[in-house]
């Protein structure tokens, strides 16, 4: 197996979820981008290659699909929940060995309240694939547009060579497998100008891309669930473990109390963040 230096991007599956908190709407699309270093693709190479044949030959399962791990379907029916916390544990600890950087963006009918002008755009640039109007499209384009960017920084720069450019494979879903769609923005050389489009199947890099959507949607869902004083699951508190071991770049972490944090309080850090970034505060006004 052979995983190339790389951003591997995949999709958080969240969109028509009813949620009971304004800030995870039902039109939302999320998109995930794990970025593999030149520096460390040969190691994460085998260490996948290792963990994926010892699922195939314990499970029968080709590839990891973590929503249907967590939740105990398809192939994983019958499969224990220690069995399949282990595989929870495994990824993450790959997560934690190879310290992947971590984007994740979310975009939905609210986005275009929020800038008013993207109501004037939908074909961007003449091209046939993107239409800005869709927030599936908006999100992974704002997605790719903050890696790009976060490529050229100090941060980031240091671990490429000088004319290292990355390539970018997404979940086929928006598009069919071996679609090639060009990127309606200036790259800077440090990403490719297209975007691939594969099955996570044969894309293994994909899979690390599903996990940390899965383990941050996830994560979501639960702060915007849960109760003060009530705590969590056992399941929920493990996933809460996991999300801590990721190297998220465009998310903020806030410490918390676990016994008294509950919904309002999860969405007053995101009120609060808005403001400081001169958005609405209010989610609900037009």
């Amino acid at each position: 197996m052979i995983i190339e230096p790389g951003i591997y991007i995949d999709d958080a599956g969240t969109p028509g979820v009813e949620s009971p908190s304004v800030f995870l709407p039902e039109s939302r699309k999320s998109w995930c981008a794990v970025i593999v270093m030149p520096k460390q693709a040969h190691k994460v190479s085998t260490a996948m290659g290792m963990f994926l044949s010892g699922v195939k030959d314990e499970f029968g399962a080709e590839e990891l699909h973590f929503s249907d791990i967590y939740s105990g379907r398809g192939l994983w029916r019958g499969v224990s929940v220690q069995k399949r916390v282990e595989i929870f544990d495994l990824m993450a600890g790959v997560f934690s060995a190879f310290g992947f950087p971590v984007f994740y963006q979310t975009a939905s009918d609210d986005t275009y309240k929020d800038w008013p002008d993207l109501n004037n755009i939908s074909r961007l640039g003449g091209s046939e694939f993107w239409d800005l109007s869709r927030p599936a499209h908006l999100g992974l384009l704002f997605l790719v547009t903050q890696v790009r960017d976060e490529l050229l920084t100090a941060k980031l720069s240091g671990a490429l060579g000088r004319s290292e450019v990355f390539g970018i494979y997404v979940d086929e879903g928006i598009a069919k497998p071996g679609a090639k769609i060009e990127i309606p923005l200036q790259t800077k050389s440090s990403i490719a100008d297209y975007l691939l489009f594969d099955s996570s199947l044969r894309c293994a890099g994909i899979q690390l891309a599903d996990f940390a959507a899965f383990v941050i949607a996830r994560t979501q869902w639960i702060c915007a669930n849960i109760t003060g004083g009530k705590g969590v699951s056992n399941a929920e508190a493990h996933i809460l473990k996991i999300s801590e071991k990721l190297n998220l770049f465009n998310i903020k972490r806030v410490a918390v109390n676990a016994r008294t944090f509950n919904k309002d309080a999860w969405e007053k850090v995101l009120t609060d963040d808005r403001r400081i970034k001169g958005l609405r505060v209010s989610r609900n006004s037009g």
